[in-house]
């Protein structure tokens, strides 16, 4: 899911979008390794144009895939002392980015310096990061936190599409999950229910089919009975009696 744009392209001849594009590939099953390579590159490639997405999947894989806080602050400090002075927007989007990781670790931060759709847009990359990486209360605040802003930004808003696919990706991650326990079913059929509203509202049929069928596997795992883990039997015990 590609969560940024840059502000202005690149340009294919320095190879930044083919890099990036890869790192996205890969970043789901070497998560560590990515990170190095986007780390790398910050300190010895990295251009104004590249910072937007560069840090957008830094951010994100140190927060949602990871959990490592620090690594993710340290991100940030080495990028201030690598571009002391940045375009004005450059800069609040970079803000904005790193506020996800403070809204993660604390959901009753202080968002008031940010508008409406900026709010949203931090709460709403801050859930899953929170979910997975922390407790299920804390899903649930930001949850809350991200319904509430939904209402106040307006049904033509565009970020009601980042919501859509931000709650489609982490339904997926928790129905995957091995065993889930009572927290944390309560609160992917809340997400599943929040996603799948949004879908019948900016999907396409094929958008809305996907969703209806996650709605479907997450009441299945929150109907799932305790200790069920695959739901297999050790088959050696009964192949021969």
């Amino acid at each position: 899911m590609q969560i940024e744009n840059s502000v202005q392209s690149a340009g294919s001849h320095d190879g930044f979008p083919e890099f990036i594009t890869r790192c996205w590939q890969n970043h789901t099953v070497h998560p560590k390794t990515v990170r190095t390579e986007l780390h790398r590159f910050l300190a010895t490639n990295a251009k104004i144009e590249h910072l937007i997405e560069l840090s957008a999947l830094a951010c994100h894989i140190d927060a949602e895939h990871l959990g490592d806080w620090q690594s993710a602050m340290d991100y940030y400090a080495r990028l201030d002392a690598a571009f002391p002075s940045l375009p004005e927007e450059v800069r609040h989007r970079l803000k904005r980015q790193r506020e996800i990781i403070t809204k993660a670790l604390d959901v009753r931060a202080d968002l008031a310096e940010f508008d409406e759709r900026s709010v949203l847009y931090i709460t709403a990359l801050a859930l899953p990061a929170a979910t997975l990486q922390i407790d299920a209360s804390a899903g649930q605040a930001l949850l809350s936190q991200v319904i509430a802003s939904l209402e106040m930004i307006g049904p033509e808003a565009p970020e009601r599409r980042l919501v859509a696919v931000v709650t489609a990706n982490l339904t997926c991650d928790i129905v995957q999950r091995y065993e889930l326990p009572t927290d944390m079913r309560a609160l992917l059929l809340r997400i599943a229910k929040t996603s799948h509203e949004l879908w019948n509202d900016v999907g396409d049929a094929s958008d809305k089919a996907r969703s209806a069928y996650r709605l479907s596997l997450a009441y299945v795992r929150a109907d799932e009975p305790v200790g069920n883990g695959s739901g297999r039997y050790p088959r050696f015990r009964h192949v021969e009696a």
